[in-house]
């Protein structure tokens, strides 16, 4: 796999984060869970989730993404990663699936 530098990353209204939440979002979009299930994309404030699948059983798929570059995220990012974790939980008490992106393999 090629290296991306992701700090080149191009701006979507004015920053590299929100670009890299659009880009999570859209290759989310890319992989339904079922047929006719409902895609959402959150907006600011994002309760924890940038999007999610709604299935028909209720259930929830939620993606989060974190511009985390440079390496292993710090205790800091965790943290941050966590919060967005129980943000979710908490505001979406039907999610069963949970994916952090982060531009790092």
């Amino acid at each position: 796999m090629n290296d991306i530098n992701w700090n080149g990353l191009r701006t979507w209204e004015g920053s590299q984060q929100k670009a890299f939440e659009k880009l999570c979002c859209q290759l989310a979009m890319c992989d339904p869970p079922e047929v006719d299930a409902e895609f959402i994309v959150k907006g600011d404030p994002d309760a924890g989730v940038e999007c999610y699948w709604q299935l028909h059983s209720g259930e929830e798929f939620g993606w989060q993404a974190k511009f985390f570059t440079g390496g292993k995220p710090t205790s800091s990012q965790w943290q941050q990663i966590t919060g967005s974790f129980k943000k979710a939980l908490a505001k979406h008490p039907s999610l069963s699936k949970y994916t952090i992106c982060i531009p790092q393999d």
